[in-house]
């Protein structure tokens, strides 16, 4: 699952709040023997905060303060899913400008589950597959993608799984944070009836996914390092002291192998996606 989005130069976050960004979802035919929920068990979930006018159209306001103060999934404003009691594949993207998530499940009522929050387990990043694990929260960051597997089966008929965002102050890892709080981001009400004659997914412990092997760098292979800075803020940033317009100085050897660090003394964190 690919993250897309216009990056008009000194214009990149107002277009992406205006709603010029999204997901590509890339299948494969051999997916289709893994066992995963799919079809409309499989969810994409688009995560971003923006700020309303009394009219309902957007407000800008990253000039002003850190983070918007409403969620918006998948477009809307603090929606809410019918699901079955069943495993559903979760496909969350961190769409924000600069809001971070920490996400957790938790039921209504909070007896539904023991310790109110449903497990799920994570079975892939933005680097793709990975081996199932277990998980009660989880933190995503602008630009980061999760692939969850959540089983609403584990709770009885009619009961209410909240989104809920908590411990992620704007900018993060700022503390206390200078944005808006934002706790509950939607639900999943489970009060639809088991179909398809019952859940033929795989249960997460028996997934065995293609994981990709990690790249395995030669005791030789160059280091380059990136500091990223912008000197005031809403002003363009430069990479090692060179800005945007600057001719590149950069040249990699075609089929060369290099490693990439990026260095970053601002005030927000945020992930570099090439």
């Amino acid at each position: 699952m690919l993250w897309y989005h216009d990056h008009g130069m000194g214009m990149t976050s107002l277009n992406v709040y205006a709603g010029l960004a999204g997901l590509w979802r890339i299948g494969d035919p051999a997916d289709e023997r893994l066992g995963l929920p799919r079809g409309e068990f499989e969810v994409p979930l688009i995560l971003q905060d923006r700020t309303f006018n009394p009219d309902g159209s957007l407000a800008y306001s990253m000039t002003l303060r850190e983070g918007e103060d409403t969620p918006v999934v998948n477009g809307k404003a603090y929606p809410f899913l019918t699901v079955e009691p069943r495993r559903y594949r979760l496909r969350l993207l961190n769409a924000s400008n600069e809001r971070f998530w920490r996400l957790r499940f938790e039921t209504q009522p909070r007896d539904a589950v023991p310790e109110a929050q449903l497990p799920f387990w994570l079975i892939g990043t933005d680097s793709g597959f990975r081996a199932p694990l277990q998980m009660l929260n989880f933190l995503i960051a602008p630009a980061e993608r999760y692939d969850l597997i959540i089983d609403f089966g584990q709770v009885p008929m009619g009961t209410k799984v909240r989104l809920v965002n908590y411990h992620a102050p704007v900018h993060y890892p700022g503390m206390p944070g200078e944005g808006p709080e934002i706790r509950e981001i939607m639900e999943f009400r489970v009060t639809e009836p088991l179909s398809g004659g019952g859940d033929r997914s795989r249960p997460p412990k028996e997934l065995r996914l293609p994981t990709v092997a990690p790249v395995k760098p030669e005791p030789h292979t160059r280091r380059r390092q990136w500091v990223v800075y912008q000197h005031k803020l809403f002003r363009t940033m430069t990479f090692n002291a060179v800005p945007f317009e600057a001719p590149s100085q950069d040249f990699i050897e075609e089929g060369s192998t290099e490693i990439w660090e990026y260095i970053n003394p601002n005030h927000d964190a945020h992930p570099m996606h090439v």
